[in-house]
């Protein structure tokens, strides 16, 4: 049975200081392992444009059984992304809503992709559970390398939003929240 978040007993674990580049596979190995040994219903994703939140995400799904929602879901349309700024908070809302539908109606671990830049954006999907939560942040070594991750993204972001957004990231702490920061190599 999960373990609900409580304040009084739940303390964060915090694993962000730097690490060696891990694969891909590694990763989500861990991932799967930290959710089972801590009973895990959600978990966030958190990185930078094109650093591997959606691989590492859709691996989970195939390996663990876990279902994922993401932001970019709204923007894909007949297998085509395309985002449009101004559609933003709708995407958001409806990322929210069935992000609610799946912890109301199944079990298993939740992934929210690609809409976990800050608390403020996290604190929505926390209050969707009282179960522990892990914040998985995939980081980059330098600005070079933010700089080739967004050029690898499938969304075409321009590379001032790319750093832009690689600046703004905000750590996601609080009691039941378990956070990993990772640098993974190989996508």
């Amino acid at each position: 049975m999960p373990t609900r978040r409580d304040p009084l007993v739940s303390a964060p674990v915090d694993n962000t200081s730097p690490k060696p580049s891990r694969s891909i596979e590694d990763v989500v190995n861990n991932v799967v392992h930290l959710i089972e040994q801590n009973h895990i219903r959600l978990v966030l994703m958190q990185g930078g444009v094109g650093t591997g939140k959606t691989t590492i995400a859709k691996r989970l799904e195939k390996q663990a059984g876990m279902s994922i929602v993401s932001v970019d879901e709204f923007f894909v349309v007949d297998g085509t992304y395309n985002f449009d700024e101004n559609r933003l908070h709708l995407a958001h809302i409806d990322c929210q809503t069935r992000a609610s539908n799946v912890l109301s109606n199944t079990d298993a671990p939740l992934v929210v992709d690609n809409c976990n830049k800050n608390p403020q954006d996290a604190d929505t999907y926390l209050k969707l559970t009282c179960y522990k939560a892990l914040v998985i942040h995939i980081q980059t070594k330098n600005q070079h390398e933010v700089i080739r991750c967004g050029k690898r993204s499938t969304h075409n972001v321009l590379s001032k939003n790319v750093m832009c957004t690689a600046n703004n990231i905000r750590p996601i702490t609080g009691p039941g929240i378990i956070t990993m920061s990772e640098t993974v190599h190989g996508l």
